[in-house]
């Protein structure tokens, strides 16, 4: 009877360490002036939990408020989160306009880091720890460890940015797959529209799994981009099919001429598709200026050490430079040399 007494104290005791637990910061009232201080995984979880769980100030108020990170966050217990399915996720857009609700705030890390995050949805759009943003802010933090694995639009950090986002000085290390890529996989951001990214960087393996025949946007930092990247770089791997890029797997400007500027990738880039580069795999209607690509790059057509290849009206980039020009493939965009001393971003 003492014997199995004890197994239940330590199965109980067992459950209650994997239990998800919302607890509100100590200080802060969510404003510019007094932003939230997040200092737990459990004051993390307050941010995301649902109104059932936080009922005030209910979730979107929480998603519309300012944070700042004040110590680091170790988050591997997350794994056992939800029957499996893990970190559940700040903003999410399940059917626009409709039902959805993007966190709209802005999340301050403050140098410090997430270790650990666990994200298992192979059947659900716009994945990452932030899922769906609008308008939003998020700065100086790093993702460490993270193993995201999504269906479409997945991300290390942000699964799909909306409009006027603005991501700086953030990375990422770990996995991130996308089950059934076409609007983008990548290692920092999935997909971005009107979005600016500066001084980030990823260093992942990214999978971007093509369930179709016409699976698009795998990148080392951002799947497909409608935005502008200045200062950043990716390192791992990144295999998919159609447009896949160490840095970019797509990237189109519209009317809005969006800019890749002072960014390089030493990604392993492998495609079984085309339209491959080793930064971009296809660029529309916009500029590259001062890249460079120094890992390798395979593909089926339309390989290039630096662009696969240039969408409508898109600019080759200007002083951009590859490592290795791309294998088994044609009509890519390659450079000559590589600079002696790899720039980072600041």
């Amino acid at each position: 009877m003492k014997k199995l007494s004890l197994l239940f104290l330590c199965l109980f005791a067992t459950v209650l360490l994997q239990a998800q637990t919302a607890t509100a910061p100590s200080t802060g009232d969510g404003s510019s002036g007094n932003p939230y201080r997040i200092a737990t995984l459990d004051n993390l979880y307050w941010i995301a939990a649902s109104d059932a769980v936080v009922p005030s100030p209910n979730r979107a108020a929480r998603w519309d408020a300012y944070y700042i990170q004040t110590a680091n966050i170790y988050a591997s217990g997350t794994s056992s989160w939800f029957s499996g399915a893990g970190w559940p996720m700040i903003g999410y857009l399940n059917d626009y306009p409709g039902d959805y609700l993007a966190f709209s705030g802005s999340y301050n890390g403050q140098g410090h880091t997430i270790d650990g995050l666990y994200i298992n949805l192979p059947s659900t759009i716009f994945v990452g720890p932030f899922g769906f943003t609008w308008a939003a802010t998020i700065k100086n933090l790093g993702l460490t460890n993270v193993s995201i694995t999504g269906y479409d639009q997945v991300g290390g950090l942000i699964g799909s940015t909306q409009e006027y986002d603005i991501v700086d000085s953030c990375y990422v290390t770990g996995s991130v797959t996308a089950n059934y890529v076409q609007n983008g996989c990548g290692g920092l951001i999935g997909f971005t529209n009107d979005a600016t990214v500066s001084n980030c960087y990823s260093s992942c393996t990214v999978v971007g799994i093509d369930g179709s025949g016409s699976g698009e946007g795998t990148g080392g930092l951002i799947g497909m981009n409608y935005g502008n990247v200045y200062r950043c770089y990716s390192a791992g791997s990144v295999s998919g099919h159609n447009k896949t890029g160490g840095l970019i797997g797509a990237s189109y400007s519209g009317s809005s001429n969006f800019i890749v500027e002072n960014c390089y990738s030493t990604c392993l880039v492998s495609s079984s598709g085309n339209y491959v580069g080793g930064l971009i795999g296809i660029m529309g209607n916009g500029a590259v200026n001062n890249c460079y690509f120094a890992g390798s790059v395979s593909g089926i057509s339309n390989v290039g050490g630096l662009i696969g290849t240039n969408g409508t009206d898109g600019s080759s980039g200007t002083n951009g430079t590859d490592g290795t020009s791309g294998t088994s493939g044609s009509s890519g965009t390659d450079g000559t040399s590589v600079p002696s001393v790899p720039f980072v971003p600041e």
